[in-house]
Parts: structure tokens; C-alpha cells; sequence
């Protein structure tokens, strides 16, 4: 005890006694680069956010690039080339839809300037084939007994090779009268149980209490047919006042590798910003010459209803 008074005594004379010095930093600045992000689900239309990233010491996240244009390829064959509008940044095909398996690569370019590329394969969603819910309790240590729900969601994990997931509990409400009618959507936070959320990319002492946000992949999924096992408060099941009916969707999502890894090194780099414990994270980005991320990805959902 004594020792470590000793030491804390000597850091702190050294924080009151240290003297004022200016430092000039000699900040390196980069070129701008191509940005793009596009999450591409089978069936659906296809959006792009094509932009070009900004000094370090700018206050705007990103900026229009310009004479812009892309080809995209299906298959190794010629789907589309495309010229964007002056100060476009984000925009939406209808008519570009992709099914299942279907590969996927972009040439992005600024006339006159960078050219980058990505590639991505449209994944299947995985089907959750049934939800099972008990009632359980959970002490809390100051609270008492708070009630939960067990919740069960099965799924078929393919074999053969490496699968990525993420899930999701949304809770949908609606409630009032004819003249007054109203419907709120909330992410329910729920409590992560299974062994599918602890795997030895999420489980250090590090990464202790950080929220990966339902990620997951499926190292720990034996057999095949697999029921995840999470813990929701058994309040979020009740009709709250004023609502007449609730709706809970359980989403299963689906992701390429390039997706869980962007997924789990953003969160890593949003939690530890700015510590002078860690050294920064990289952002995982897929883009050749340039910056982002541009994956296929599919979810599945069920839902459990509650009404008067």
C-alpha cells in the first residue's frame, strides 16, 4: 500500500510541477480519395453513395466528385455504365436489381482523375425457421427480480464454408383512436447469452463491454440447425398505455466477410477514439485505389404479434 501511495504521490507531482511547452506538429496531409459505399440486397434497387473523402483538418465529412461515372459488370459481363449528375453524391437505380449469386464489380472514376474498383457476390438470406419464447428471471443486484423473456431463434447455418450474421430485435407499436393515431419503431437491446456472440474475435479483456451489436459469425454453430439464445425484458412484450398492438421482428442478416469486418473494425475505431491507451483502428474498406466498402448482403425476419 504504501509503494503504490508513493507512486500515485510522484505522478501527480509531475502533472502540477510539469512546465507549459508549445509542440508544432507537422501534420501530413493526404490526397483526396474516392469514396464509395453500396449494400447490395438480391431483389432490390441498387444505391450508391459516390463521394471523395476530405483533408483531415476539414470540417465536411466528404465532398461531390466531379464528372463522375461508373461501369458496373454482372458476371464478368457489361451491366450498366452510368454518368453522374454535377454534386451527386447518393443515388438510386429502380431498375438495377441483382438475385442471388449473382457477382458483382464496379469501375468508379472521376474523368480525369482516379479510378477504383470493387467486387462483391449477392448472398442468400438465411431463413429463421422458428422463434421460441419462455419465461424466465434475471436477479439484478439493487433492482430486485427483473423479468425476462427467452428467447430462441433457429436457423440453418450452411456448411462448407465460413457464414457471418448479425441480429436484430425491432419492436413496432401502435396505438390512440381514429382521430388520433400513432406508431413508434425502437432497436430493443436485448441480453446476448448464447456462445455464438463470444467468439475469440469479440471476447479479450479489451473488448470487454463493447457492443458488437448482435454480430456474430459461425464458428460456434454445431450442428447445422441452430438455436441462438437471447434474453429480451419481458416488458417489451406488454401493451404499453395507449397502444393496442405491438409487433417484435426478429431480423437475421446475412453478411460477406468485407461487411462483418467493416462492421466490427468501425465499431472498434468509434469506441476507442481518441484514447491514449490504444492505437487507432482501421476501418475495414474493400475499394482498390480508394476508400468504403461495396457488399452484397441479405436478411430474413419473423415476427412475434401481441394485441388487445
Amino acid at each position: 500500500m504504501t509503494t503504490f501511495r508513493y507512486y500515485i504521490t510522484f505522478i501527480l507531482a509531475i502533472l502540477f510541477l510539469s512546465c507549459e511547452k508549445d509542440i508544432t506538429l507537422d501534420i501530413q496531409t493526404q490526397s483526396d480519395k474516392l469514396v464509395i459505399y453500396s449494400f447490395i440486397y438480391p431483389d432490390s434497387a441498387f444505391q450508391l453513395h459516390f463521394s471523395k473523402s476530405k483533408d483531415i483538418l476539414s470540417l465536411e465529412d466528404y465532398q461531390p466528385a466531379l464528372n463522375a461515372g461508373f461501369k458496373m459488370y454482372k458476371n464478368d459481363e457489361l451491366f450498366t455504365e452510368q454518368r453522374l449528375p454535377k454534386d451527386v453524391v447518393e443515388r438510386q437505380w429502380e431498375e438495377f436489381r441483382f438475385k442471388e449469386g449473382d457477382k458483382i464489380r464496379i469501375e468508379a472514376f472521376e474523368r480525369q482523375g482516379d479510378t477504383i474498383s470493387a467486387e462483391t457476390t449477392i448472398i442468400k438470406p438465411i431463413l429463421i425457421t422458428k422463434i421460441d419464447t419462455t419465461y424466465t428471471t434475471s436477479f439484478s443486484q439493487g433492482d430486485g427480480v427483473i423479468p425476462f423473456k427467452k428467447c430462441k431463434i433457429f436457423m440453418t447455418d450452411p456448411v462448407g464454408s465460413p457464414n457471418y450474421y448479425q441480429l436484430f430485435v425491432v419492436r413496432e407499436a401502435w396505438g390512440g383512436d381514429e382521430n388520433d393515431m400513432y406508431h413508434s419503431r425502437n432497436v430493443v437491446r436485448y441480453k446476448k447469452d448464447d456462445k455464438v456472440f463470444s467468439n475469440r474475435d469479440q471476447t479479450t479483456s479489451i473488448l470487454e463491454g463493447v457492443d458488437f451489436q448482435g454480430l456474430f459469425d459461425d464458428n460456434d454453430i454445431q450442428p447445422s440447425h441452430y438455436g441462438i439464445e437471447i434474453r429480451i425484458l419481458y416488458r417489451e412484450f406488454l401493451l404499453w398505455e395507449g397502444e393496442n398492438k405491438v409487433r417484435l421482428t426478429f431480423y437475421l442478416y446475412h453478411h460477406t466477410f468485407d461487411y462483418y469486418n467493416y462492421f466490427r473494425t468501425k465499431v472498434l475505431s468509434e469506441e476507442f477514439y481518441g484514447s491514449p491507451f490504444f492505437d487507432p483502428v482501421k476501418v475495414h474498406n474493400n475499394i482498390n485505389g480508394g476508400l468504403g466498402l461495396f457488399s452484397g448482403m441479405a436478411f430474413h425476419s419473423d415476427s412475434i404479434i401481441i394485441t388487445k
